[in-house]
Parts: structure tokens; C-alpha cells; sequence
């Protein structure tokens, strides 16, 4: 695996997927029939094979890797056509940080994300990535404060049993999206003996066409 030390060596490996398709990112190999195949195949671009590590994907960069759909609007302009999802939320761990000390802010304060344009009628391994962007959080200080509020306004719920509760409705940027095999993907949470279904922290898709 090649040794990415800083942001700037993460972006001009980036810029090098531009114009590539998934399959040439996958090292020529055809992609596994998984949700997640085209962003495996971003992080296998770096060097990274699929893990569940806390910590951001390029460790010493300090660099997380997310490869992000992208689709052509009658305009002619081009919109995420997604959420962006994060980190699965685990009620229990979240109640005990704050948003400076949050596993969400560790992993995602910089990420180098690839927009792929998601096209219907053609095959993953012909997509294309079309564009890259190394989003830094903290040097972006009007959102940081509306995401921080988010997870705030998250937080809260947790704190008082009410995860059961959530919805996407209740933040801006950053959500508390289900995520799970189906409706029946619950998870125990603090302070309730109610069953709150799993949810994943991601950014939503309106926040994804701007960045």
C-alpha cells in the first residue's frame, strides 16, 4: 500500500482517477454486485482495502475516502443524487462524547471525495469520475457550525431516551438516516427500554450538491 503523509499527496491521487472509470479504479478487475463496489473501488485507487477501522481511511494524511453519485439535471447541471453516508451511529458510545471529541468529527473532518456520474442503462465498471474535491470541515467555519448544531440536536435526543425518535427532519446538514437490512434493523439504546431503529450519521443529499 503506498504511504500517503500529507492532504496534498490525497488530492493529486485523486486528480489521477478524474476522467477514469470505476473499472480502471478497481485495478481492471469487474465490480462485485454490492452497494458499496464503487466505493471500494475509490479506497483500492489509494491503496485501501475494505475495513472497519474508527479512523480516517489515509491514517497519517489524515483523509477519509468517499466515492459519491452524481446525475445530469434537465439544466444540464449535475446534483448528488444521494446522501452521503458516514458512520453507523452506536447510541450507547455517542451519549458519551461531545462534538470536539466525537468519532464523527475524528474520521470525517477531511474527506476526499469522488463524484462518480451515475448513469441508468450503463454498467459500474463504466461509470466515470467526473470530478474530486478534499472537503475539510473545519476550514469551511459557517458549515461546521450548522453540522455541529446537527449533531447537538442528535446528541440531545440520545440523552434523553428518544432515539426512537429521530428523524431526518431534525437537522440540516448532517442526519440521522436509517440504515440497516430492513424496517426490523434495531438497535438498544440509553435511558429507554425502546428499541430505536439503527441509523448511520451521513450528510444530506441538498448539503452533498453544494460541497
Amino acid at each position: 500500500m503506498a504511504q500517503y503523509r500529507t492532504k496534498e499527496e490525497v488530492h493529486n491521487r485523486a486528480r489521477e482517477a478524474v476522467g477514469r472509470t470505476i473499472k480502471e479504479l478497481n485495478g481492471g478487475f469487474t465490480l462485485r454486485e454490492s452497494k458499496s463496489s464503487v466505493g471500494d473501488a475509490f479506497e483500492r485507487w489509494f491503496g485501501v482495502e475494505k475495513n472497519s477501522d474508527r479512523r480516517p481511511d489515509l491514517v497519517e494524511a489524515g483523509v477519509e475516502l468517499k466515492a459519491t453519485p452524481i446525475h445530469k439535471i434537465k439544466s444540464g447541471e449535475y446534483r448528488s443524487k444521494e446522501r452521503l453516508v458516514l458512520s453507523i451511529i452506536n447510541y450507547e458510545e455517542l451519549l458519551e462524547e461531545t462534538f470536539e471529541t466525537s468519532r464523527f468529527l475524528n474520521k470525517n473532518k477531511a474527506i476526499q471525495l469522488g463524484f462518480y456520474e451515475n448513469i441508468k442503462g450503463i454498467p459500474k465498471d463504466e461509470w466515470l469520475i467526473k470530478e474530486t474535491v478534499l472537503f475539510e470541515l473545519l476550514n469551511n467555519p459557517k458549515d461546521l457550525e450548522i453540522i455541529r448544531k446537527d449533531w447537538e440536536t442528535i446528541h440531545s435526543f440520545i440523552e434523553q431516551g428518544k432515539a426512537h425518535e429521530l428523524s431526518e427532519k431534525h437537522t440540516t446538514y448532517l442526519s440521522a438516516c436509517t440504515k440497516g437490512k430492513n424496517a426490523s434493523s434495531m438497535r438498544t439504546q440509553p435511558n429507554s427500554d425502546i428499541p430505536a431503529k439503527q441509523r448511520a450519521l451521513s450528510f444530506k443529499t441538498g448539503y452533498m450538491s453544494s460541497i
